[in-house]
């Protein structure tokens, strides 16, 4: 299993943080412009069972998936776990920091293709997922506070597996 953890600080506290994460309908505004087609297919929109189907495109092509709310422990932690047939899931914690929240996103997956993909997922995997998270992470900053993300700041990460700025 790799992993991959970031963390950032947010000027908010703890419960505005967990609960503006823990909204699926708020995710489009984290991921990467290349998910898309988001929908909320359960009656809430937060708390466990909640669903998010979206697509994910790669290499020009378009992979319908889904993210479920499996652990729900407001305001502390929040675990959402990817499409059923994949072995990924997603971590938040929120712990108090100063005048704010320390926000840490973990990470785990199984890396896709075999022992081939074993071996690539440290260069191309691993690596890819890493960018994507401190994005979705300074996403997340900038929308709570609502600001614009610095184009070239990154947060504060304390990587895994070996990735890292």
């Amino acid at each position: 299993m790799a992993e991959i953890v970031n963390s950032i600080f947010v000027e908010r506290p703890p419960g505005q943080v967990f609960d503006w994460v823990a909204d699926l309908r708020n995710h489009a505004q984290m991921l990467p412009s290349t998910y898309t087609d988001f929908e909320v297919t359960t009656p809430n929109a937060t708390g466990v069972g909640a669903r998010l189907d979206y697509k994910i495109g790669l290499m020009g092509k378009e992979y319908p998936t889904m993210t479920e709310i499996s652990v729900y422990q407001p305001p502390t932690r929040l675990v959402e776990r990817a499409d059923t047939r994949t072995e990924f899931w997603s971590e938040w914690q929120f712990q108090p920091e100063g005048t704010g929240t320390r926000v840490t996103l973990r990470t785990v997956y199984r890396p896709a293709g075999g022992v081939l993909g074993v071996l690539l997922d440290p260069l191309l995997g691993r690596r890819r997922t890493n960018e994507q998270q401190r994005r979705q992470l300074e996403k997340l900053k900038a929308a709570i506070e609502g600001t614009a993300p610095p184009a070239s700041a990154a947060p504060d990460s304390t990587p895994a597996g070996g990735v890292g700025t």
